[in-house]
């Protein structure tokens, strides 16, 4: 047995989209949450952070002869800001971004769904949109559900 939060990243790692221009690659930081960096600071490099959040577990016994499921909800937080080039052209609009994303999480969710060992789903999409020390972050918070076979 793998460590879940370990194996929702690998799966989530796969993910590719692009900057407004739809040529462009976008880059994507995939990083466990609470880290030492600060949000401004990574959106120096970065066009789009996915943050790893650990998870909230509740057991299940649906029969008495039946083992015991673990299965565990992952917040997994997609963070976008508006980002321009040194012209002051914007490059990445962050709805625009959080949008792609929401495609390719659903589409990496759903190829990765059952795959021998776990199966995986998304069960809650919610957005977060705010201001952070004067930055207008918008942030979509994926539950996933990641429940051992």
């Amino acid at each position: 047995m793998s460590d879940p939060k370990s194996t929702l990243l690998d799966v989530v790692d796969a993910i590719t989209t692009t900057k407004d221009d739809d040529i462009a690659a976008a880059t994507i930081l995939f990083l466990y949450a609470e880290g030492p960096e600060t949000l401004r600071s990574l959106f120096d490099t970065y066009d789009v952070i996915v943050t790893f959040h650990d998870s909230r577990t509740r057991p299940t016994r649906h029969l008495q002869d039946v083992p015991v499921y673990y299965p565990s909800n992952f917040p997994v937080h997609v963070i976008t800001i508006d980002k321009y080039d040194a012209a002051g052209a914007l490059v990445c609009t962050a709805t625009k971004m959080q949008w792609k994303m929401k495609v390719q999480m659903r589409d990496i969710i759903a190829a990765n769904a059952q795959v021998g060992a776990y199966t995986l789903r998304i069960i809650e999409e919610s957005a977060n949109d705010r201001w952070i020390a004067g930055l207008k972050i918008f942030e979509q918070i994926y539950i996933i559900e990641h429940k051992e076979s």
